[in-house]
């Protein structure tokens, strides 16, 4: 499939993220990686193990979290680029942001319900851009991204954390 989105709009770093999304407007993006999210939570349960797959890797739950937390901070670059932000948007560390989530206190249950809100948020806020706001490009981390690439990494980088909670920590979904 040719993808929507112009090479000149997202840095080669978020390629491999825009790849995983066969969507044509933005909002079957938004919804491209619901079914992995709606599988994780149907067959994923506080007996499984949750505990990281290896010494220094994140538990479960704290995969999870880092999705929600990246997804609010690329929704909130989207927000800053549309409304006209020039400056170059420091980047995060998602390590510091894992240890200090307190995922592994929250039940399934919790984590499933901040993400369908967050995801509605999301798609809400992507709904109130125009097109002119969406085409705008701006710099996050030194990496220059356009407000629609934007709309298609965030899915793509949750199927990439499913992808690596099936074959790393060996989970069924």
């Amino acid at each position: 499939m040719t993808h929507v989105l112009s090479p000149s709009e997202f840095d080669s770093y978020y390629g491999s993220y825009i790849r995983k999304i066969e969507a044509v407007s933005v909002s079957e993006a938004l919804s491209y990686d619901m079914d992995l999210w709606e599988s994780f939570f149907k067959n994923i349960t506080e007996k499984n193990d949750l505990s990281p797959y290896a010494p220094g890797k994140w538990s479960v739950k704290q995969v999870l979290q880092h999705c929600m937390d990246t997804e609010r901070i690329f929704s909130t670059r989207a927000l800053m680029f549309a409304r006209g932000e020039t400056q170059n948007i420091a980047g995060y560390d998602h390590d510091l942001y894992a240890l200090n989530s307190r995922a592994d206190a929250s039940s399934l249950l919790r984590l499933k319900s901040e993400f369908v809100a967050l995801r509605n948020s999301t798609r809400v806020l992507f709904e109130s851009f125009s097109n002119v706001e969406m085409q705008k490009v701006g710099t996050a981390n030194d990496k220059k991204v356009s407000v629609r690439a934007l709309a298609y990494i965030i899915p793509g980088h949750c199927i990439h954390h499913f992808n690596v909670l099936r074959n790393k920590y060996d989970l069924a979904f």
